[in-house]
């Protein structure tokens, strides 16, 4: 199945808050699923991480590879 991940849904599932519910972590770990970020969500992280509003404790290329 393909899944199209959001930037809230992609950025709860790296930073491991617990408000994503258990189903969609399922859905992500699955390797039968392929999982789809848009560039747009890149861009919007990358911007909250250049304004201070969020924080990976990576620099964003480490983070994004």
């Amino acid at each position: 199945m393909r899944l199209l991940i959001d930037t809230h849904v992609l950025i709860w599932y790296i930073l491991d808050i617990q408000k994503l519910s258990t189903t969609v972590r399922i859905l992500i770990d699955d390797n039968s699923n392929e999982i789809i970020v848009s560039t747009a969500s890149l861009w919007e992280m990358a911007i909250k991480q250049t304004t201070g509003k969020l924080s990976f404790h990576l620099p964003f290329e480490v983070f994004i590879t």
